[in-house]
């Protein structure tokens, strides 16, 4: 029995030392299993449309989606498949993204293209119609790009670009007949034609208010405003008398009235019109009250010498004054100021002369007189005697004048005068005779004469008298006069 316990002892023994080094063993010669990750395609490229694509994974172990770039990308996994979905681009311009799967040590990445879509574009509304006042309408432009406006409209369309709102602002249309016009938007190839029409301006419906029919203002002016109103546009008619002025600012027309400085009131209108409609507004204006306006000048009398000039007055008044009758045109007045600058013209006549002018506050005027002497003839010359010989021949004698002059008495018919400018030459026949001769004329300039004497010898018995001339020049000269048959 206890031999048999013994036996079986040693048998469980050697049976656990015989598994221990079966195992010992088994691990020292196992070979190491290497770890793989794999993925089908191993990219992937989709339309602008969009799309899913399936890839299908293999791993030595589990793995996982470890990243994902780009929003417009959506991954879900299913035991060894990865399904990609991709939305649609509504851009131009193409895009990528990527994922990348991870197991264990081992990752893989995924590139993943989509094209860009082609341009689109579309407006709100293709017809665009405005009554005959015209007015503002918007439409809304949609593109996947850039859009501009391409063809624009006529003078009286104006169109207006905010963001991917365009305004399209009309003018009235004054005629009575409708109209019609057009313009587009692009984005790149393509275009869009936004059509406009307008009705016609229908006359009978103009519509005019004033604020004010009646206007009234007092002897010192003034200016009120009123206001105009209309379905159309308006302007001014018949316009008011010089001491009325008008300004129109938009709907408001403003009216300023001088100061009244007469006793007694005065009135005047004006109109505006719009279309076939026509408004009168009336003004009056009372008289001053004042009786007697106090007016004081400096000088009531002026006096110039022939040369002009220029002098100042002074005025001084409780009430505004002003120029009332101006000067002849040699006169040349200036108000600056208290002060009026009188310039005189020179007086190049030989008379005087006078003129006057008033100047006026309230119901006062005074009147400033004007008196200019004449201007006092000289004339002269550069020589009052001219002797020739007697085979005659030219001089030339200068006059000097501050007036025009002529020849008042002219020569016998052997003498000759010709006027240059300020120079008279004096030419004289030959004297065929033995005895002297004499002569003379005048000059004339305003109250101003001038007497000329001219004397010429006789002619010599002989050419070559050496007791008077000289023996070469008169022999020349006498050989000069046979030549030129003189």
């Amino acid at each position: 029995m206890i031999i048999m316990m013994v036996n079986e002892g040693k048998k469980f023994f050697l049976s656990t030392i015989v598994v221990f080094f079966s195992l010992l063993v088994y691990g020292q010669e196992r070979p190491k299993m290497d770890r793989f990750l794999t993925i089908k395609p191993t990219s992937a490229s989709f339309n602008a449309a969009g799309g899913s694509k399936t890839f299908t994974v293999s791993a030595s172990g589990t793995w996982k989606i470890s990243s994902s770039k780009g929003s417009w990308m959506h991954l879900s996994k299913n035991d060894n498949t990865l399904k990609v979905r991709v939305d649609e681009n509504t851009g131009t311009s193409s895009r990528s993204g990527s994922f990348e799967l991870t197991s264990g040590e081992k990752s893989v990445r995924v590139s993943v293209i989509q094209a860009g879509g082609e341009i689109s574009l579309s407006v709100s509304s293709e017809n665009v119609s405005f009554g005959s006042s015209g007015g503002t309408k918007t439409i809304t432009v949609t593109t996947n790009g850039s859009w501009q406006i391409g063809t624009s409209t006529a003078s009286w369309g104006h169109l207006t670009r905010n963001g991917n709102q365009l305004s399209i602002r009309i003018d009235r249309n004054s005629n009575t007949t409708s109209r019609t016009d057009w313009f587009t938007v692009k984005a790149g190839n393509k275009e869009k034609r936004i059509n406009i029409s307008q009705s016609a301006s229908s006359t009978t419906s103009t519509n005019l208010t004033v604020s004010l029919e009646n206007l009234q203002f007092d002897s010192s002016g003034g200016t009120k405003t009123i206001t105009i109103s209309s379905n159309g546009s308006w302007q001014i008619g018949t316009s008011t008398a010089s001491w009325g002025h008008l300004t129109r600012n938009g709907n408001q027309l403003s009216i300023r009235i001088d100061r009244n400085s007469n006793t007694t009131s005065r009135t005047d209108w004006f109109t505006v019109k719009a279309g076939n409609k026509e408004k009168r507004i009336n003004i009056s204006q009372s008289g001053n009250s004042t009786t007697t306006a106090n007016l004081i000048v400096s000088s009531d009398n002026l006096q110039f010498d022939s040369y002009g000039g220029t002098k100042s007055i002074t005025i001084s008044s409780d009430d505004s004054w002003q120029i009332g009758v101006r000067t002849a045109s040699w006169g040349h007045l200036t108000k600056s100021g208290d002060k009026i600058s009188i310039k005189i013209d020179r007086n190049a006549n030989s008379t005087s002369r006078s003129d006057w002018f008033t100047v006026k506050a309230g119901n006062v005027e005074k009147k400033i007189r004007i008196t200019q002497e004449g201007m006092q003839s000289s004339l002269s010359v550069s020589s009052e005697k001219l002797s020739f010989s007697s085979y005659g021949g030219s001089q030339t004698i200068t006059v000097k004048s501050n007036k025009d002059w002529h020849v008042s008495v002219g020569t016998l018919p052997w003498g000759h005068l010709k006027k240059y400018g300020n120079s008279l030459y004096v030419s004289v026949n030959k004297n065929r005779k033995k005895t002297s001769r004499t002569d003379y004329f005048k000059l004339k300039a305003g109250d101003q004469e001038v007497k000329v004497d001219i004397s010429q010898n006789g002619r010599y018995r002989s050419p070559f008298n050496h007791a008077v001339d000289n023996y070469i020049g008169g022999a020349l000269y006498w050989l000069y006069t046979k030549a030129m048959g003189i």
